[in-house]
């Protein structure tokens, strides 16, 4: 069973639509993340200044902490960066699909997610607005500056940095709307 197939709830034994069937697929795929985001919103852990113990993702997703009985220590370490690998996949898969849209973001802090509260959030979308001004920057700044080998290559790096530069402009001009 599938999470498409079927709302499927082991407890009734029939279908039920407010209740669907964990996910069986691979432990951070993208079924698992929308399964989550629905069980972390029907207990009401999705609003600004909420803080989601990584017990509750755990408990919800069925991802359990590694055994690391009779594991040598690269072993152990392998099976602790699978499953920091697979919390950090869903929680950053929650966070594009589902909470930016809404004006969201989910941060970590030590065994703790929280969405950041409402006056926070500006804070937030300022530091990706100077990260992205910077990134433009610099691409404009390695455009300029590279070899070209042929003339098509001069005419595409021309023509990509003035699509930069024109990126750059408008993510000032935002910038300052928002300010």
């Amino acid at each position: 069973m599938t999470f498409h197939d079927t709302n499927y709830s082991p407890e009734s034994g029939e279908n039920n639509p407010t209740q669907t069937a964990r996910p069986e697929m691979g432990r951070a795929s993208s079924e698992m993340a929308g399964y989550l985001y629905e069980e972390l919103r029907r207990r009401d852990l999705i609003a600004y200044d909420a803080n989601i113990p990584i017990e509750i993702v755990r408990e919800i997703t069925g991802i359990s902490e590694p055994d690391i009985t009779g594991m040598n220590a690269k072993e152990a370490r392998y099976a602790f960066q699978a499953d920091a690998l697979a919390l950090l996949t869903l929680r950053d898969k929650i966070f594009e699909k589902f909470l930016m849209d809404k004006g969201m973001a989910l941060q970590q802090r030590g065994e703790t997610w929280r969405i950041p509260a409402a006056d926070e959030m500006q804070g937030i979308w300022r530091q990706y607005a100077t990260k992205a001004a910077k990134s433009i920057k610099r691409a404009r700044h390695l455009m300029r500056n590279a070899p070209s080998t042929t003339v098509e290559d001069s005419v595409f790096a021309q023509q990509q940095a003035a699509r930069i530069s024109r990126q750059l402009i408008s993510l000032q001009e935002a910038a300052v709307k928002m300010y």
